[in-house]
């Protein structure tokens, strides 16, 4: 057998862009500080402090980004972590086992956008997740001696409701009537 050369005409090869959806709550005009929400405790040692939402999502997607509203807080640093769970009777129940996602920040308003895709966060099979912010610690203002709570602000919302508790193993509380401002961004994957 001999060896022969042949030219190959050159081909494209074109990726489709992939859409990103958003799942979850996204900005509005209408909020409500946790101050409306009786439940809610006005001060804190903060750690443990968590406060999460329930996401209806796809089938099986990729997550991209984590995003939360700030809109005010007294606090010169904030350490957190964001948790995933799953939904059992309308409530938080397993945590969704992920690398640990934590962060830091100093800002005190705006939406906070945490970028996911270093930690190839896939959920395949739920039909529901609940989306937590977990305070792990706070550095007070020098000039501030109130340990007032750093909180997601919610949208009114007449069918959903977020959950709060002070400590990590503590019992949810319900908050009817409030959808908190935290979303995914995330890739819809074929099954």
């Amino acid at each position: 057998m001999e060896a022969s050369s042949v030219l190959l005409n050159e081909v494209s090869i074109k990726a489709s862009k992939q859409t990103i959806d958003t799942y979850g709550r996204t900005l509005a005009s209408i909020y409500l500080t946790p101050k409306a929400y009786m439940r809610v405790p006005r001060t804190s040692d903060v750690s443990g402090l968590e406060q999460a939402t329930i996401l209806d999502i796809d089938n099986q997607i990729l997550l991209k980004e984590v995003d939360f509203l700030l809109i005010r807080n007294n606090f010169a640093n904030l350490k957190y972590r964001i948790k995933l769970y799953s939904v059992k009777n309308d409530l938080p129940d397993k945590i969704i086992p992920t690398k640990d996602i934590i962060f830091e920040t100093s800002e005190n308003r705006g939406w906070k956008k945490i970028d996911l895709e270093d930690y190839s966060i896939v959920l395949k099979n739920y039909k529901k997740v609940a989306v937590s912010v977990q305070l792990l610690d706070a550095k007070l203002k020098d000039d501030d001696v109130n340990k007032t709570l750093f909180l997601v602000p919610s949208y009114p919302s007449p069918f959903k409701k977020s959950f709060f508790r002070e400590k990590s193993e503590s019992e949810w509380t319900p908050l009817k009537n409030s959808f908190l401002y935290i979303n995914f961004q995330a890739y819809k994957l074929k099954d």
